[in-house]
């Protein structure tokens, strides 16, 4: 919409929800947070539907996740940024988009003889 483009352009957290009870994302804390819930998805590489990301970050971590403070009108754009974009790729699936974490190759263990 473009009350969130604007919003978006000026890197403010449109205030319309008015469920904020924790401050607001920063791009650290995100980086952070995602982290944390997607290891804790597990090694099966579970999908999260971007449509519960908020309300995670608000139970687990009291933040609002505000994509237009961190400057898109997007979640799914914000979650595509350089800064974020490794722990996860965002996939259309069914009727919404969901982020499904980076596989990371299991560590190797060298026997020597």
């Amino acid at each position: 919409s473009m009350v969130k483009d604007k919003h978006a352009e000026f890197q403010q957290a449109c205030s319309g929800t008015g469920r904020t009870k924790g401050s607001v994302v920063t791009w650290e804390r995100l980086r952070e947070c995602l982290h944390k819930i997607l290891s804790n998805i597990g090694s099966g590489g579970q999908p999260i539907p971007l449509s519960n990301l908020k309300r995670m970050f608000r139970s687990k971590f009291n933040v609002e996740l505000s994509e237009t403070a961190l400057g898109y009108a997007k979640l799914s754009e914000l979650l595509q940024d350089s800064r974020v974009s490794d722990l996860g790729e965002i996939k259309l699936q069914g009727h919404g988009y969901v982020m499904i974490p980076t596989q990371t190759k299991p560590k190797r263990n060298f026997i020597s003889l």
